[in-house]
C-alpha cells in the first residue's frame, strides 16, 4: 500500500465529511503514516499513544483517545490490540478504504479541477468552500431539502452521528420525503427526547412506516427551521432569521431548539 493511496483516500474522505473532520484526526493519522513507512510498512506495528501525543502536539490522552477511536470508526485504522494505558503501544494497521466504502474522490476532483481552472484567469483568492456544495451544471447551491443535517437538527437527539450519516446517505429521495413528512408526528408521541429511539436505531428500524398515515406536509405540531422558511416565503423574499421568528410566532408557534411547536 502506498502512502499516496493513504493520502488520497483521507482527504477523499475529507472533503466529502467535512462535519466530521478536526485537524487532530488529519494529524494523527499523517504521523500513523509517517510510523508506518519508517518501520518498512508492516502490516501491523505498534502505535504508542505518548509518542505520538508528543509529535502531534497534544497534550490531554482524553482527546487522543477520541480522536483515535473516530479514525477507528471510520476504517482508517484497524485497531488489532488496546493498550493498557497511554504509556502503553496500541498494535493497529493502515487502511486507505473507509468502512462506509471507497472514498470516490469525484467531488475532491471536480473542485480542484474548477479551482486550477479559475487559476487561470484570476490572481484573486477563490471563494468556493466545502461547507456549501455547487452544482456544476447550474453553478448554484445544491437543494438542502433532503440533506442529512435538516433531518438531524428537526430529530433532537444527536447521538450516532456517523453511523447516521452513513444511513441516511444509503436512502433514496422518496424515502427522504417520507422521513420528513412523518417524522412530526413520531416527534409529537415521544415529547420526551430522553425516550426517543437514537436516529440511528429510527433509520434501522424503518420507523417512519409506522407513520404512514401521519401528518403530511408538516401540518403537525413539529416543524423544522427549513419549512418554516418555506412558509415564512409567502410572505417575505429570502426572510431573515428574525422575520422567520416573527412570522412563525404570528402563526402560533413557538421555538424550541432546532424545530417550531404549537405554542
Amino acid at each position: 500500500m502506498k502512502g499516496y493511496d493513504l493520502s488520497r483516500a483521507w482527504f477523499n474522505f475529507c472533503f466529502e465529511n467535512p462535519e466530521l473532520i478536526k485537524p487532530i484526526h488529519t494529524a494523527i493519522f499523517f504521523f500513523a503514516c509517517e510510523h508506518y513507512n519508517r518501520l518498512g510498512k508492516k502490516e501491523k506495528f505498534g502505535f504508542p499513544s505518548q509518542m505520538t501525543m508528543e509529535a502531534i502536539g497534544v497534550r490531554k490522552y482524553q482527546t487522543y483517545g477520541r480522536a483515535l477511536s473516530d479514525l477507528v470508526d471510520w476504517g482508517f485504522i484497524k485497531m488489532i490490540e488496546r493498550s493498557k494505558n497511554q504509556y502503553s503501544a496500541n498494535i493497529v494497521s493502515l487502511c486507505a478504504t473507509p468502512k462506509n466504502g471507497t472514498a470516490r474522490g469525484k467531488a475532491l476532483d471536480k473542485a480542484l479541477v474548477k479551482h486550477g481552472s479559475k487559476q487561470g484567469h484570476s490572481t484573486g483568492q477563490g471563494k468556493d468552500s466545502i461547507d456549501k456544495p455547487i452544482n456544476q451544471q447550474t453553478n448554484k447551491p445544491l437543494n438542502q431539502e433532503l440533506a442529512f443535517d435538516r433531518f438531524w437538527n428537526m430529530y433532537g437527539l444527536k447521538k450516532s452521528k456517523a453511523k447516521s450519516i452513513d444511513k441516511w446517505d444509503s436512502l433514496d429521495d422518496d424515502t427522504k420525503r417520507k422521513i420528513f413528512e412523518t417524522l412530526p408526528s413520531y416527534l409529537q408521541d415521544t415529547p420526551d427526547i430522553k425516550y426517543r429511539k437514537q436516529p440511528i436505531t429510527y433509520l434501522n428500524q424503518k420507523v417512519w412506516m409506522d407513520y404512514e398515515g401521519g401528518v403530511s406536509g408538516y401540518d403537525g405540531v413539529v416543524i423544522d427551521m427549513f419549512e418554516a422558511r418555506k412558509r415564512a416565503s409567502v410572505r417575505y423574499t429570502n426572510p431573515s432569521d428574525e422575520l422567520v421568528d416573527s412570522y412563525m410566532s404570528d402563526q402560533g408557534y413557538k421555538k424550541r431548539g432546532e424545530v417550531w411547536i404549537v405554542g
